[in-house]
């Protein structure tokens, strides 16, 4: 049960972040205004918020859970690096172009350079990865919640409050109110992990010199994998190649992303916005020290039969679980209330990307081609609250069906489409390939990766460079071979 002052804090922050919301919600007068912010947010608020959405709640529930949990430890660290190669490319290879045909979303580009029919395609496989992936999301941050409350609340209510508290503030002011609101609320859960890291390692006789000891004692604190084998999600290779890869896509084709890069005032302030935001890695380090330091505690301090139970049932509620009964009122507030609200400001971010997908890119085609600006902006707030719908549904049917961990599926799920929409994005930074040969490559590399990903376990950070290197093999090669003497020859 929490108590006062835990229920004065929480309660207060949302409110704060609430009104710190309306206040930088722009005009919020046309869409441009409500989808891109009228391309007037400071780079370095917009970094803050790209920060805060690729790590999310989801990150300060699921990295602690992976290390605590049966075979854990912190190989995840040797990707890390390519996370930042991963900006670098994309702040150089993709943003220029973004803006020199001064578009909205990756799917407007690639609608530009190879046609509706090709945007069409990447929209669809767009909407359905978004949806998957920000319901894991969505489930993590209603675990958190179902802990705190207990057995007064399940997950499947927990996930409702959180849909619900997510459109309201997605329409609230688009994403002008997104990205200030992430700035903030970055900046509190960050503090509020490490206040929980010095409270750890401050109750361990010995600190963090013991902590690791323990933790070494158990081989949680392995960082370098040279394997080859395909399977591990987490070695060497995976690091130089697959990470940066999977970064580069999560940046250049996730519209969740793309839409605050495209709120900058030019090319210069978003190139920054982008290789700033490679602090990302940090948030990850520092649950990784936590998860160490919360095992540590646990062998030292072993939780009770009930909590053992509880937490061998579901492992990515070890931290939230951590949160309520180890930490003093007050610091547990604030990182509950953090959590709360960044799990909320995540699914918003989502909700504006797909609104404005949804909107512009099916509606006004197909449904209503000529409308004035206010009814596609009334439109898009109505998508919002469908699609917020759509993510409790899937979000109920990962938590029912699914038993892979929240950190597998949240880095996992994208990628059955996600290297095949990099693979499109990069044929059309080339203006190569018709619709007609990207179509059959898509097709060809979802079936690829899926089947690899079920049949052999490929590694969920290879079906990014093997989805993009299919549509990219197939095009190219069709081109070769039409071009090739041999079928002039026939011709």
């Amino acid at each position: 049960m929490l108590s006062t002052l835990n229920i004065i804090i929480i309660i207060s922050l949302l409110v704060i972040t609430s009104f710190w919301g309306y206040i930088f919600r722009g005009k919020s007068e046309s869409s441009n205004d409500f989808f891109v912010g009228g391309k007037t947010i400071p780079w370095w608020v917009v970094s803050f918020s790209i920060i805060a959405t690729t790590t999310s709640a989801a990150t300060f529930v699921t990295v602690p859970a992976y290390i605590y949990g049966d075979g854990g430890d912190l190989k995840y660290l040797i990707v890390l690096p390519g996370f930042v190669v991963g900006n670098i490319i994309m702040a150089y290879l993709f943003v220029k172009p973004f803006y020199e045909e001064n578009v909205t979303s990756p799917y407007e580009f690639m609608e530009v350079r190879l046609g509706s029919h090709v945007s069409q395609l990447a929209r669809g496989l767009f909407f359905v990865a978004v949806i998957l992936s920000q319901a894991v999301k969505l489930l993590a941050t209603a675990i958190v919640l179902s802990e705190i409350l207990g057995t007064s609340i399940s997950i499947y209510e927990s996930i409702l409050i959180m849909s619900a508290f997510a459109v309201f503030w997605s329409v609230m002011g688009g994403i002008s109110t997104v990205i200030w609101t992430d700035f903030l609320l970055w900046t509190v859960f960050t503090i509020g992990a490490i206040i929980a890291m010095v409270f750890i390692f401050g109750g361990i006789d010995g600190g963090f010199s013991e902590a690791w000891r323990i933790a070494d004692a158990h081989a949680k604190t392995v960082i370098v994998d040279l394997s080859l084998d395909p399977t591990k999600n987490f070695t060497v290779w995976v690091g130089i190649f697959g990470a940066s890869i999977f970064h580069l896509g999560s940046y250049a084709v996730d519209q969740v992303v793309t839409q605050r890069i495209l709120s900058c005032k030019n090319v210069k302030s978003a190139k920054k916005a982008v290789i700033f935001s490679g602090l990302t890695v940090t948030s990850t380090i520092l649950m990784l020290i936590v998860g160490i330091g919360i095992f540590a505690w646990y062998q030292i301090y072993p939780p009770s039969a009930e909590s053992t139970a509880l937490i061998a049932e579901n492992k990515d509620r070890v931290f939230p679980h951590f949160v309520i009964h180890e930490l003093p009122d007050g610091i547990s507030g604030i990182i509950i209330a953090a959590l709360f609200s960044a799990g909320i400001s995540t699914l918003t971010s989502a909700l504006t990307a797909v609104g404005e997908t949804t909107i512009f890119g099916f509606y006004k085609k197909y449904f209503k081609k000529k409308a004035d600006d206010k009814h596609y902006l009334k439109a898009s707030k109505i998508a919002i609250a469908l699609v917020g719908a759509l993510f409790a549904v899937v979000a109920f049917a990962f938590n029912t069906f699914s038993k892979e961990g929240l950190l597998n599926m949240a880095l996992g799920v994208p990628g059955y489409s996600y290297g095949a929409l990099l693979g499109i994005a990069l044929l059309a930074l080339w203006r190569k390939g018709s619709w007609k040969t990207i179509l059959v490559g898509t097709l060809c590399s979802v079936f690829l990766v899926t089947y690899l990903s079920f049949a052999f376990e490929i590694g969920f950070f290879w079906r990014y460079p093997l989805g993009a290197l299919t549509v990219l093999v197939v095009v190219f090669g069709y081109e070769w071979i039409l071009n090739s003497r041999m079928v002039k020859k026939l011709v």
